[in-house]
């Protein structure tokens, strides 16, 4: 499970309008609410988070691997690894000790088997540095939902998922 602490914005509510050929205030709720969920997929789609934010995960060992991926890339730093005690419920501050692995595939942490762990990190790329394509894909989410709001959407549209692919974190 996934939780963020601190989130940041790229693309803004008056960008969005203009975008959407929209110069009245009556629906910058709606608007802004498309928005997030936007940011939220694109974030979701590419484990890039969007600004520097922190995050805190629940995560479980595979039996078969010693170590678990955090979800957002890339990693900024770590602040604290709790292991957590299946049977009891304890918690043993683990920080000191976590050896962390970056490349291509993300960030993984090297753990027990069979523990689970809660993992405070921050992650993000700085908002002047995003992609484009990212940018481009959160106004064509926004203005999909906006334009498509009585009709229910499937699936991400064909070119959403071309220009986020370009910039997405594959895991194998």
């Amino acid at each position: 499970m996934l939780r963020k602490i601190s989130t940041k914005t790229l693309t803004d509510l008056s960008l969005v309008k203009e975008h959407l050929k929209v110069d009245y205030t009556d629906e910058d709720t709606l608007i802004g609410g498309y928005i997030d969920v936007a940011h939220n997929l694109v974030e979701d789609y590419t484990s890039i988070a969007i600004g520097v934010q922190t995050f805190e995960e629940y995560l479980t060992a595979d039996m078969t691997e010693d170590f678990v991926y955090l979800s957002m890339n890339p990693l900024v730093a770590i602040s604290e690894v709790i292991e957590i005690d299946e049977v009891d419920g304890a918690e043993i501050d683990v920080t000191s000790d976590v050896v962390k692995i970056t490349n291509s595939l993300g960030t993984r942490i090297k753990t027990d088997k069979k523990k689970s762990y809660k993992v405070t990190y921050s992650a993000g790329v700085d908002l002047a540095d995003i992609p484009k394509q990212m940018h481009q894909a959160i106004l064509l989410c926004t203005s999909d939902m906006f334009e498509n709001r009585i009709e229910q959407v499937k699936q991400k549209r064909t070119s959403v998922e071309y220009l986020l692919n370009q910039v997405s974190i594959k895991r194998i």
